[in-house]
């Protein structure tokens, strides 16, 4: 059993982390979301930063004056996702 949960605990860090990437470190709490039914893989992830709770492409919107702007692209948010769909 601890074989099992040691490779499910490294899977969980690595997801954390490329969340955590993408928002820079900087956000209060990480949500993530992962589903594998039969052949079908999918993900979503979000934030709350400021007691708001923020999609990825939408971190822009929430900035404070004088704060440094988030890399929203889409090929940054496919990229966190295609690792998240890999651990999954």
């Amino acid at each position: 059993m601890t074989e099992f949960e040691d490779k499910f605990s490294a899977l969980q860090a690595d997801m954390v982390s490329i969340c955590l990437e993408y928002v820079e470190d900087r956000a209060d709490k990480i949500y993530i979301y992962a589903s594998c039914e039969e052949t079908v893989r999918s993900s979503k992830f979000f934030y709350l930063i400021n007691n708001q709770y923020v999609k990825p492409h939408k971190l822009n919107d929430i900035l404070k004056n004088g704060d440094k702007e988030y890399d929203v692209s889409t090929k940054r948010q496919f990229m966190v996702l295609d690792i998240l769909n890999e651990d999954i």
